[in-house]
């Protein structure tokens, strides 16, 4: 993932919720990852709305070999039998912003419709 923001202003980390977060990064669409003909993951990304920098989120229900390296990163992403009908999703650009290291993101964070969008997706 590369920010092109380097000349850009960086805002301040901030967890209040800003105006269509949510329903922005909703309209990205979930993107089906395959391996040997399966989906393993799906995922979600694009420019934050708030920080103007490149974010993305994975889902899954299948543990996935090369992120076993990062398995407890990942745990969270794991559901059981039914996918939810929404997904966490944050910020996670790779720019530093105040008070916050990179790879923190600027604080944004939503739930994002996800069981309808992926069935949608599979049809």
């Amino acid at each position: 993932m590369t920010d092109n923001a380097a000349d850009e202003e960086v805002v301040p980390y901030d967890s209040t919720p800003f105006p269509g977060w949510a329903e922005k990064v909703a309209s990205w669409g979930w993107t089906k990852i395959y391996q040997d003909q399966k989906i393993v993951y799906y995922g979600i990304e694009g420019t934050c709305p708030r920080c103007r920098h490149q974010m993305s989120t994975i889902r899954t229900n299948t543990p996935i070999e090369s992120f076993l390296v990062e398995a407890e990163k990942f745990r969270e992403s794991l559901w059981t039998d039914t996918p939810p009908e929404s997904e966490y999703v944050q910020c996670n650009c790779s720019i530093a912003h105040p008070t916050h290291a990179a790879g923190e993101g600027c604080g944004q964070y939503g739930y994002v419709p996800f069981a309808k969008a992926i069935q949608k997706s599979q049809s």
